[in-house]
C-alpha cells in the first residue's frame, strides 16, 4: 500500500477499528461480568486476551481480506426519483469504479457497499487520532525506558531476604532468575520486566516484620509468574490506539484490578490469614499514600486505587481463588482468536432490495428534541410541547380536555413541564389539568417522565416545580417504572428543584427499587452541592438498596470524588461489593469501624479519598 492509497483508506480504517473495538470490548466486559463468581485469575485471562486482540485489531483490519455481511437495511428511492436524490442517501466510496461495483470489482445485484464517511476536511480527524495514538505510545515507551534507571540505581536486598525470596520463587514454579533489590525511588513494592524481571522494595521495608515482608514478596512473585507486567504494557498500548473509546479504558482498569486480586488470591492460597493480610495491606497503603512514588509502568503491591475492592475480595470467604486450567486457557484463547478473525475483516453492506435494487428515501429520523412526529399529535398536546401559549389558551377556550392523554407521551401538562414552558403549565393548571395524573402505558421516550412533577424536577425549573406543588402535585409520587421527583432532580444536579421539593416536604429517605434513594441518585449524578443538601436534610448515607447498593458505591463507580468524600465525612461505611452484601445479610453494615479498621485507613489524613478516588482503576 503506497502513501496515497494509505491516505485514502485511513478514514475508513479508523472508523472500522473504532466500531470493531467497541464490539471486542463489550464482548470481553460481558464475559468478565458473566464470570463474576469465578476466580479473579479467570476474569483476568479474558480481559488480557481482549487487550491483546484490541492491539492486533488495527493490523488485522488493514491486512485481512474483507468479507461482506449484508445486514444493513435496504434504502430505496421513490419511483421516478432523480439519480441525484438517490445519491444523497448513499455515501460515496473513493474506490468505486462505477455504480454497482465494489472497489472496482463486480458486486451482487442489489448490494451496495457502505461508503466511507467524510469527516469535514478529508483525513484530518483520522490523522489527528493517529497522531494522538502515537504520542500516547511514545509516552509508554519513555516510561518503560525510564525503568532502566531504576535497575542501575538500586542496591541488593539483604541476604536473608534473598533466601526467603528464592525459596518462594521455586515454590511458585518460576524457573528464570528474578532480581530482588532495594530502592529509595519507590515507597511500595513494585515489579517490572519480562525476560529479566525485577522486584523493588522500598527503604522502609527494612523495618518490616517477617509476615508483611513475606506477603509483599509473594504478591510480587505472583505478578512475575503470571506475566502481569507485559500484559499491563499491552493493555496500556491498546488504550493508546483506542484512546477515544471509554470501553477500552474501562477494560484496562478492570484488567489491572483483576491482576491485583489474582495475586492477593495467591498470597491467601499460600496460607496467609485473610483478616491479617487485609489489615497489613491497608496499613501499608495508609503509610505510602501521602508520598506514593512508583514508576507509571510498574506493577505495585499496595497502590491506593482499587484498595476497597481488594479488601472486600480478601475478606470474602466464599470467593474462588484458584487459577484457570489449561483447557480453560486454550478455550479462551481460541474463542478470542475466532472473534478477532470474524470481526476484523467484516464489512457491513446493504441487503438486496426486494424491488430490484431501486433506492427509496429514508423516513425522517426522530431526534431527541422531538422523539415523536409533532405533526401527528393532537392539537393541544402539540401546542403544549411547542410552548404555544396562545394556541393552548384558544384550544382550552374551545373546550379541549386539559387532561387529554396519548399513550407513551402523557398529558399536555407532562409535555409542557418537560419543556419548561412556565406560562403553558400555568394555563393548563388554571383550566383544571390534574397535576397528579401519571402516564403508565408502554415505553416512554428518554426525555420524558411519567408525571408532570417528575418531568419538571428532571429539567430543574424551580418555578414549574413550585407551581405544580401549589396545585396539589404529590411530592413523593413514584409511579411504576419511575423514581420520585426528588430522585429525578438529585440525579441531574438540579439543586434549585431539590430545594423546592424538600421545602414542600419531599422525603429524603424514600426508597424505590431500581432507582435507590435520593442520596443514591445524587451520588450517581455526582453533584456535591446536592449530596451535601440531602445529607443536611437527614438522608442516611448507609442505606443499601439491592441493585443500587449504597450512595458511596455509586459515587465510586461513577468516579465522583467530591461526592464520595462528602459521604465518607458523613459517616458512610466503606464496605462495597460482596463484602457489603454479606454485611447487610448479617446485619453488620457498621462493620470495620474500630480504630485500626479499613474505615480509619480511608479517613485518616488530609485527603481521605486517595484510597478510593479512582475506583477500580488498578
Amino acid at each position: 500500500m503506497n502513501l496515497v492509497s494509505f491516505a485514502v483508506e485511513l478514514p475508513s480504517m479508523v472508523l472500522a477499528v473504532a466500531g470493531k473495538g467497541v464490539l471486542v470490548s463489550l464482548a470481553a466486559l460481558g464475559a468478565a461480568a458473566a464470570l463474576r463468581r469465578a476466580s479473579a485469575a479467570s476474569r483476568h485471562l479474558v480481559l488480557a486476551l481482549a487487550a491483546a486482540a484490541l492491539l492486533l485489531l488495527p493490523v488485522l483490519v488493514a491486512v485481512l481480506p474483507a468479507w461482506d455481511l449484508a445486514v444493513l437495511p435496504t434504502v430505496e428511492t421513490p419511483r421516478g426519483a432523480s439519480p441525484a436524490v438517490a445519491a444523497a442517501f448513499i455515501p460515496k466510496d473513493p474506490h468505486a469504479a462505477a455504480p454497482g461495483t465494489l472497489g472496482g470489482g463486480d458486486a451482487p445485484r442489489g448490494v451496495s457497499t457502505v461508503g466511507r464517511i467524510s469527516l469535514g476536511q478529508p483525513g484530518f480527524l483520522p490523522l489527528l487520532s493517529l497522531a494522538i495514538s502515537l504520542l500516547l505510545l511514545l509516552r509508554i515507551a519513555l516510561a518503560v525506558h525510564g525503568l532502566s534507571r531504576l535497575r542501575t540505581g538500586c542496591r541488593p536486598a539483604p541476604a536473608e531476604w534473598q533466601e526467603l525470596f528464592d525459596r518462594d520463587r521455586r515454590q511458585l514454579g518460576i524457573a528464570r532468575p528474578v532480581r530482588l533489590a532495594i530502592s529509595g525511588s519507590v515507597t511500595m513494592p513494585v515489579t517490572f520486566g519480562w525476560l529479566r524481571p525485577v522486584v523493588l522494595m522500598p527503604e522502609a521495608a527494612l523495618e518490616w516484620a517477617a509476615q508483611p515482608l513475606r506477603d509483599a514478596l509473594l504478591h510480587e512473585l505472583s505478578h512475575v509468574r503470571r506475566g502481569d507486567w507485559p500484559i499491563q504494557v499491552i493493555a496500556r498500548a491498546a488504550c493508546a490506539l483506542h484512546w477515544f473509546d471509554p470501553l477500552v479504558w474501562l477494560l484496562c482498569r478492570r484488567l489491572l484490578l483483576e491482576a491485583e486480586l489474582a495475586c492477593d488470591d495467591a498470597v491467601l492460597r499460600a496460607g496467609t490469614g485473610a483478616a491479617g493480610y487485609a489489615e497489613r495491606l491497608v496499613s501499608l497503603a495508609r503509610q505510602v499514600r501521602a508520598t506514593a512514588r512508583r514508576p507509571a509502568s510498574a506493577v505495585a503491591f499496595a497502590r491506593p486505587s482499587g484498595l476497597a475492592s481488594r479488601v472486600a475480595a480478601i475478606l470474602d470467604a466464599g470467593r474462588r481463588r484458584g487459577g484457570p486450567g489449561r483447557l480453560a486457557v486454550a478455550g479462551s484463547a481460541a474463542a478470542t482468536l475466532l472473534l478477532l478473525l470474524l470481526v476484523a475483516p467484516a464489512r457491513l453492506v446493504r441487503a438486496a432490495s426486494p424491488s430490484g435494487g431501486e433506492i427509496q428515501s429514508p423516513k425522517p429520523r426522530q431526534t431527541a428534541a422531538s422523539t415523536f412526529p409533532v405533526d401527528s399529535l393532537p392539537p393541544l398536546l402539540r401546542a403544549a410541547w411547542e410552548g404555544n401559549l396562545a394556541g393552548v389558551q384558544r384550544l382550552l377556550a374551545a373546550g379541549a380536555d386539559p387532561d387529554q392523554a396519548v399513550p407513551r407521551l402523557g398529558t399536555p401538562l407532562i409535555l409542557a413541564s418537560a419543556q419548561e414552558h412556565r406560562e403553558v403549565v400555568a394555563a393548563l393548571l388554571a383550566a383544571g389539568a390534574d397535576p397528579a395524573r401519571a402516564e403508565r402505558a408502554g415505553e416512554r421516550p428518554a426525555d420524558l417522565q411519567r408525571t408532570p412533577l417528575g418531568a419538571a424536577a428532571r429539567q430543574g425549573d424551580p418555578e414549574v416545580v413550585r407551581r405544580l406543588l401549589a396545585a396539589g402535585a404529590p411530592v413523593d409520587l413514584a409511579p411504576p417504572g419511575d423514581a420520585t421527583p426528588l430522585m429525578n432532580a438529585a440525579e441531574r444536579g438540579r439543586l434549585d428543584a431539590v430545594e423546592a421539593l424538600l421545602a414542600a416536604g419531599a422525603d429524603p429517605k424514600a426508597v424505590v427499587r431500581g432507582d435507590g434513594t435520593p442520596l443514591i441518585a445524587a451520588a450517581r449524578g455526582g453533584d456535591p452541592d446536592v449530596v451535601r443538601r440531602l445529607l443536611a436534610a437527614g438522608a442516611d448515607p448507609d442505606v443499601y438498596v439491592p441493585g443500587d447498593e449504597t450512595a458511596l458505591q455509586q459515587a465510586i463507580d461513577h468516579g465522583h470524588t467530591e461526592a464520595a468524600r462528602l459521604l465518607l465525612e458523613a459517616g458512610a461505611s466503606p464496605l462495597t461489593g460482596a463484602a457489603l452484601e454479606q454485611a447487610v445479610q448479617q446485619g453488620v453494615s457498621g462493620a470495620l469501624r474500630d480504630e485500626d479498621s479499613f474505615q480509619d485507613g480511608i479517613r485518616d489524613g488530609s485527603d481521605p479519598m486517595n484510597l478510593l478516588e479512582h475506583g477500580a482503576k488498578d
